[in-house]
Formats: structure tokens, C-alpha cells, sequence
């Protein structure tokens, strides 16, 4: 009934993903940058909902969107707050500390 593309809105591949839904499968799609992003409105009478993601999108932020998904209940509120709640840290490389360079003199 609906998919759900997760991915950077400048993103090509995400948008392009979105409009194939719309233009060949006849099935509603919003890109959506992370689960702040989702509209609670689309899931009106909506029974299936597919999940998929732009190639750069990190993991975690796609599961987020697929948990939040798998645990939502229209009867119950509890289940209708979509503030994404994923860490910088599980989105960015972590940085590694430059190793010290030998000068041959």
C-alpha cells in the first residue's frame, strides 16, 4: 500500500527510488531524511508498508524507521512519536588519530 524511501533528499538515488514507486508501481512513496520526517497521516488505512533505502543511508537510521514501523499502533499514542533518537556517533565514521609520520633525514 505505501513505501517509505529513507534517504537525503538531494539524493538521487533515494528520489529516484520514490518515483519509480509512484510512476511504474502505482504505489504511494515518500522520501523521508529520518523518522522526524514521517508523516503519521500516511498510515491512514494503509495495511502494507514496505521500507527501503537511498545506497548512502546509515543502518541505523533506516531501523529506526522499521522498528518504529513494527511497533505502531493507531489506538495507541504511545507509538506516534517520531523524533529521531539516533546517536551522531552511530551515523558518523568514527575518526582515527593520525599515526606519527617517520621523517628520513
Amino acid at each position: 500500500d505505501l513505501l517509505i524511501v529513507v534517504g537525503d533528499p538531494k539524493s538521487n538515488n533515494s528520489n529516484r527510488l520514490a518515483q519509480v514507486s509512484k510512476d511504474i508501481a502505482h504505489t504511494n512513496s515518500y522520501r523521508i531524511a529520518d523518522l522526524s520526517q514521517l508523516d503519521l497521516r500516511w498510515l491512514k488505512d494503509v495495511e502494507t508498508v514496505a521500507v527501503t533505502a537511498g545506497a548512502s543511508t546509515p543502518t541505523p537510521i533506516v531501523k529506526e524507521v522499521i522498528n518504529f514501523l513494527k511497533d505502531y499502533d493507531p489506538m495507541n499514542s504511545e507509538t506516534h512519536v517520531t523524533a529521531s533518537n539516533v546517536p551522531v556517533e552511530k551515523i558518523l565514521p568514527k575518526i582515527k588519530k593520525a599515526k606519527p609520520v617517520k621523517i628520513m633525514e
